[in-house]
């Protein structure tokens, strides 16, 4: 999980949008082969959204990777990610962010970039998009649906 801004000036830490990776909801929700790995996943989960101010935000490609075909036929896991977001959304603390504005830039960053040679290790196409996110000029303070969650452009870069 990756802290994507915190909002200053309560005293009290402010909120926190929590923009998230694949992996992240993968070792939340997925099989759970490393027991551990799962329960703090869980437990880290649980401690960050009891906490009102902070705000879960996801992209549609990180959905796409996470709630795949095996994952959907565990109706254990469907019902507690329903819960789960059902009081997230309740409580204004989920977040949908629109891949749109970031696909044409990701993917031809992703082209660039598997053409490095070297001991390089190019980020995926999802990664690109998670990163273009944080980068985005879009996420200023003129975007009423981040400013009211206190997200700006200049939080997003020092993250």
């Amino acid at each position: 999980m990756v802290r994507v801004c915190p909002r200053h000036g309560n005293g009290r830490g402010g909120m926190k949008a929590l923009l998230t990776d694949t992996g992240y909801l993968i070792a939340l929700y997925g099989p759970g082969d490393d027991y551990r790995r799962v329960e703090k996943a869980r437990e880290s989960f649980r401690i960050v959204f009891e906490q009102l101010q902070n705000v879960l935000v996801l992209t549609w490609p990180v959905l796409y990777e996470t709630l795949n075909t095996k994952l959907s036929k565990r109706m254990d896991v469907v019902e507690r990610i329903e819960n789960e977001w059902r009081k997230l959304r309740a409580r204004n603390q989920l977040l949908f962010i629109d891949d749109q504005p970031f696909r044409e830039i990701s993917l031809s960053e992703w082209q660039n970039e598997i053409r490095r040679s070297g001991h390089y290790r190019p980020l995926s196409l999802v990664d690109r998009v998670l990163r273009n996110v944080i980068l985005s000029s879009s996420l200023c303070p003129t975007s009423r649906t981040f400013a009211a969650r206190g997200i700006s452009r200049s939080s997003l870069a020092r993250s």
